[in-house]
Parts: structure tokens; sequence; C-alpha cells
């Protein structure tokens, strides 16, 4: 009984030993677990490039409800770069996070625009597993380029949604969260924007200090009217997210992400045989400049160069090797 203790005992040290000298194995047994730490009164600079594009059309009924544009339709193409003051006023279950705008600079292809949301205050709102469930404008002026909605989907790859268990590398789970908005095509009726989302960490590796976790996600964007829509109008809405983000599995915080998000909705009027597109897309990368300070180097776009307004199948092939957004790298300097 002694000798089979002895070498039970020894095996479980050797095992022990490899598991400490290998973490990779170690993190492939028992996985890890993302933390959730948010400390009230926490300070931190957050950064962020991106090409928005916006796209209207006013058309005859589709015969096959389709969601993709025509080819002739002409977008508003925006350059912008952000640099946000992030401030975490409320922790514990239903965290609250403000963030002000604190360097902007925006500028739509071929035509420079005034700063508008320079110093605006928001307050985002999490939920479970710091699902974000929307963001209030505290202060400022609000922007038809970038309004609630849009804004919470831009932060929100720095808030991926938590599993409930300690999940290993290639594990793949869920989350979702859910935005209010109106349909200016619509008299404002207020719709749900379900975001479903999939996540998976790729790889652990140390790199300056720290672990971080790299973790790839897919969405998709679908809607539920909220309130009565008028008889005789049809709406649909459909969208697709992707990215990546580096997560440091010390503290939670997501250090930079590259995120691509594109959703498009239809309003149908049947009786006046028109119906009404409204296409949003945006590629952007969100860091912190304490640990990546350098974070808007080699960002690119995959934007249409020709104006073309692309459809929802386009995201799925993109491959982020465009033209180089327009001022990306120059305005980045201002939101470090």
């Amino acid at each position: 009984m002694k000798r089979f203790l002895f070498i039970f005992g020894g095996v479980a040290l050797l095992v022990a030993v490899v598991l400490l000298i290998f973490p990779e194995l170690r993190l492939g047994l028992f996985g890890v677990s993302l933390p959730q730490r948010l400390q009230k009164g926490r300070l931190d600079q957050v950064s962020c490039v991106s090409m928005l594009m916006n796209a209207h059309e006013i058309r005859g009924l589709s015969k096959d409800k389709s969601l993709e544009m025509d080819d002739d339709v002409q977008p508003d193409v925006y350059d912008l770069a952000l640099g946000l003051l992030e401030r975490v006023e409320i922790d514990g279950v239903n965290p609250v996070v403000n963030y002000q705008v604190k360097e902007e600079n925006l500028a739509q292809v071929g035509v420079h625009k005034p700063s508008r949301i320079l110093n605006n205050l928001f307050s985002l709102r999490l939920g479970a597993q710091l699902a974000p469930s929307g963001i209030e404008l505290l202060k400022g002026q609000f922007s038809s380029v970038l309004d609630n909605v849009r804004f919470t989907q831009m932060l929100a790859p720095l808030w991926i949604v938590r599993p409930t268990k300690r999940v290993t590398v290639g594990e793949d789970w869920s989350g979702r969260f859910k935005l209010e908005y109106a349909l200016n095509t619509l008299d404002n009726k207020r719709v749900c924007l379900e975001h479903r989302m999939h996540y998976a960490i790729e790889e652990i590796k140390p790199e300056n200090d720290m672990k971080l976790a790299k973790i790839n996600y897919k969405g998709e964007i679908s809607f539920s009217p909220l309130d009565s829509i008028p008889e005789g109008t049809e709406v649909d809405c459909k969208g697709r997210i992707e990215g990546t983000a580096l997560m440091n599995l010390e503290s939670g915080a997501v250090i930079l992400a590259d995120d691509r998000t594109t959703w498009v909705y239809v309003v149908r009027h049947l009786q006046e045989e028109l119906e009404e597109l409204t296409l949003y897309d945006r590629k952007s990368r969100l860091f912190r400049p304490k640990f990546v300070p350098k974070g808007a180097a080699g960002f690119k776009s995959i934007m249409p160069e020709d104006g073309e307004a692309p459809d929802l199948e386009q995201v799925d092939n993109a491959s982020g090797s465009g033209k180089a957004a327009g001022s990306g790298d120059k305005s980045s300097e201002k939101a470090k």
C-alpha cells in the first residue's frame, strides 16, 4: 500500500511539475476564467481610430425584399479619431462607466466637418457578465454621424461578454446584448437591436509583463419592434459583427480591439410601393495608450474606395487589407 501511495505521489508530483513548466498544458486542461474587475473611480485613457460609412436609398419595392443597396448609391464616408477618458462610476453587479471625449478629429471624405462631440460625456451601462445595455448622453450635443447606438457598438469590443465558467483555448462561448434604437425613417418608432455573439480564445501569451488572451468573436444583429408598426408597413433588419480583442487576464481590461460592424434596415411602405434602406458600416480599432502607445499603427480600412455601398456579404469576405485610413494614423496622434 505504501509503495502504491509512493508511486501515485511521484506521478502526481511529475504531473504538477509538467503543468508548472508548460502553462499551455495547464490552460488546456483547466482553462481560464475571464476576470470582471472594476473599481469605482478607476480612470484610464482609451483611443479609437475608425472609418464610418452611412448610406441611404429610396427606391421602389423589391420583389425579393432585398437588403442590398443599388450600385449607384453614394454613401457618406468619414474618418474619425477619438481620445476618451474612461471612468468607472459604479461598480458591482450593474456597473456604469463614463466616457468623456477629450480629443476628436472628424473628417468626411472630401469635406472637413466641424467638431461636434468634443467634450461630450457619455454614460455606458453594463449588465450581466459586463454586456453593454445602452449609453446615455449626459452632457454635450447629439451627433447624427455617431448616435448613441453606434457609439455603444463602437465601445462594445472593450466589454467582452464574460463566460459563466472557465473556458479553454478554442472553446466557444456565447453572449448577447440588446440596444434600443429609434428608426428615423419611421417616425422614430423604437426597435430592439439584439446582438448575438460568439467568442473563443485563440491563444494566451505573455507580453510586456502581461498575460494576454487573444479573443476572436463573431455576431449577428437582428431586431424586434418595441412600438407598433403602422399598418401597410414592413420593417426588416440584419447585421454582422466580426473582430479580435486582446484582454489582460490579470485586470480583465481589453487593451486593443479590431472590430467591423455592419447593419442595414429597410422600411417598406406597401401602399406607396416604396422602400427606404439605411446602412451603417464601421471598421475601428480601440486601444489603451498606456499599454499600447502606438496602437493606431498599421490600421487599415476596407471601406470601398470608389464610393460604392457594400452589401452585407462583403463583411464575410473582407480581408482588412485595403487602403490605409485616410488620416487615421495622423489623427491618432491627437487621440493618444
